[in-house]
């Protein structure tokens, strides 16, 4: 379990589009400092919470243009205690090309399951036989891979894997601690999305998930290895037993890989070239807005995300 469960953040009405003046409130620990930063580290504003662990803090610098934002809670050491994107204030990015872009990984040392066992993500090979949920066994077409190094993870900070805990997602699932990116989809099957989205089954961004007891920012890491994995089609695999999905090859996402990565995929599957919006995802995939929502419901009603 993680130290302290991250932020529960709100923004309030009618500032959500703003930035100098708009103010964040939400939950930590009792007596944390919280920081508003931008991903550049830029200061926007700090307070403390009070005796019940509630903050509300004014925004009173402007960010670098287009700049995520960040919140962060700190203990009475000064140790950062939990950290969550306040993605809801963020304006429309331009630099989803970025090298930086945080594209949907699983980190090395991730338990594929495959025709041989259960194999690390980044000793897999082309022609791999990986288990599917829906398709039995499927051949891998490309796999793609970024070391991340110590000076590029504090320079951006959105790309420190989300680490979910064994067992938080349902029993037993994942059967050990499991390491993905921040936009890395996980599978969440309950009685709550059918009422929520009109089907059980959807794709949530790990990092959606962070109001989870036992999901948290794996923030101790110096550096971090990505690993992608694509097949003919959008599958959902088991990671450490959990189900996730392998690479999406929507406009957004390949337009998130790097331009060598790209041209390879492309190569591969041509047919993208010229319409990249066709690619089926093998579930829904909701938005960031509503899988914070499903994250808060399955919290308060204590269910599972998969039952």
């Amino acid at each position: 379990m993680p130290a302290s469960p991250s932020p529960t953040v709100t923004v309030s009405p009618d500032t959500a589009t703003q930035d100098n003046g708009a103010r964040v409130s939400g939950t930590a620990d009792a007596g944390s400092r919280v920081e508003i930063r931008d991903e550049a580290g830029g200061l926007l504003g700090s307070g403390v919470t009070d005796a019940l662990g509630r903050f509300s803090v004014t925004i009173d610098a402007p960010p670098t243009q287009g700049a995520r934002r960040f919140v962060t809670a700190f203990d009475a050491q000064g140790k950062m205690s939990c950290q969550v994107e306040l993605d809801v204030l963020a304006t429309p990015r331009a630099d989803i090309q970025s090298p930086h872009a945080p594209v949907p990984s699983f980190a090395a040392g991730s338990l594929i399951r495959t025709d041989r066992g259960k194999i690390a993500v980044e000793a897999l090979s082309v022609g791999e036989m990986v288990l599917t949920l829906d398709n039995g066994f499927q051949p891998l077409r490309w796999i793609g891979m970024r070391k991340i190094d110590a000076a590029t993870l504090v320079a951006n900070p959105a790309l420190r894997p989300i680490r979910i805990r064994a067992g938080v997602l349902g029993r037993n699932l994942p059967e050990q601690d499991l390491l993905v990116s921040p936009q890395h989809r996980v599978l969440a099957r309950s009685r709550i999305a059918a009422r929520l989205f009109g089907t059980s089954e959807v794709l949530v961004a790990a990092k959606q998930l962070l109001q989870l007891p036992g999901v948290d920012i794996a923030a101790e890491f110096e550096a971090v290895t990505y690993v992608q994995l694509l097949f003919d089609r959008h599958e959902i695999i088991y990671s450490n037993g959990a189900q996730t999905e392998s690479l999406y090859t929507g406009a957004e996402a390949l337009n998130s890989v790097d331009p060598a990565a790209r041209t390879e995929i492309l190569t591969i599957f041509p047919e993208l070239r010229d319409n990249m919006d066709a690619a089926l995802s093998a579930r829904p995939m909701v938005s960031g807005r509503d899988g914070r929502k499903l994250t808060v419901r399955h919290v308060q009603n204590r269910c599972d995300l998969v039952s």
